[in-house]
């Protein structure tokens, strides 16, 4: 049993903020301390207490972040974490990331990234997460935030990673980003301001996501929509195959299509990966 589901009383701070800070301090003694009996268990009370409206109401962001924190470690493994990944454990990380509801304003702190770090890692690696992630406008509520012009630099690297691996081997998320959302030009906002910052200022210190981190997920977010947005996947109704006129994510014409998104891409000289890994 984890020290966490043997307390009494969620809403005492203290013990429950001892408890998170023993477990992460050295994380893989813990969990080797752990059954997967115990370690569902522990799973389990962290999904119910993280959607618990009212105990929610009495823990702080402090609290919060570890919590979350310490979901996300045990969820590194799928073993033992069913509750994680289910649609409540996709909602509730959801929810802490500001997605639901459906956001009208942007959250952009610590818990929310927390959250979208463990979104991602879910994303990554369990597949059938991201229809979970999906139904609930997961993909909408991400292209709201990536367009705020005064978003973060982590919120940013997050949400594009969430945005790539929603789009591998997923052509109505590339064809919902592309056709509904206009997620090109979020794309170019993010390029051009961090390409540009870097020529400007390329001493200027950093915390641990950098400006080449975003520009690299966010051009392996571009990466995967051309290589689904070609013409030949946009065949008609009827199977004739004949070539969709829209224009390659939405921009009408080559010209616009290397002034918005390659030559900021160009200026970076950076080849897109191809495939992520978990985030710690």
């Amino acid at each position: 049993m984890s020290t966490y589901t043997a307390i009494h009383d969620k809403a005492d701070i203290q013990t429950v903020t001892v408890a998170f800070e023993n477990f992460l301090t050295n994380p893989l003694a813990a969990q080797g301390q752990l059954t997967t009996e115990s370690k569902t268990a522990f799973v389990s009370a962290l999904v119910t207490d993280l959607g618990d409206t009212s105990l929610q109401a009495k823990w702080n962001d402090s609290v919060r972040l570890l919590a979350i924190q310490t979901l996300k470690t045990l969820g590194r493994e799928v073993s033992g974490s069913d509750r994680l990944f289910s649609k409540e454990g996709i909602r509730v990380l959801m929810k802490h990331a500001g997605m639901i509801p459906a956001p009208s304003s942007v959250k952009d702190d610590s818990v929310s990234q927390e959250a979208l770090k463990c979104l991602s890692n879910c994303l990554l690696l369990l597949s059938s997460t991201k229809a979970m992630f999906y139904e609930n406008d997961g993909v909408k509520s991400s292209v709201f935030y990536m367009k705020w012009p005064k978003l973060s630099g982590d919120s940013r690297f997050l949400l594009s990673r969430v945005l790539f691996l929603m789009t591998v081997d997923c052509l109505d998320v590339v064809r919902l980003l592309i056709d509904d959302l206009n997620v090109a030009d979020s794309i170019a906002l993010i390029l051009s301001e961090n390409v540009q910052s870097l020529l400007n200022n390329p001493a200027q210190r950093e915390g641990p996501i950098s400006r080449e981190m975003v520009i690299s997920e966010v051009l392996k977010l571009l990466f995967n929509l051309l290589m689904h947005d070609s013409r030949s996947c946009r065949s008609d109704d009827k199977g004739k195959g004949a070539p969709d006129p829209r224009p390659i994510l939405g921009i009408k014409t080559w010209t616009e299509q290397e002034e918005v998104l390659i030559q900021p891409a160009a200026k970076f000289e950076s080849q897109p990966p191809h495939s992520s890994h978990r985030l710690r």
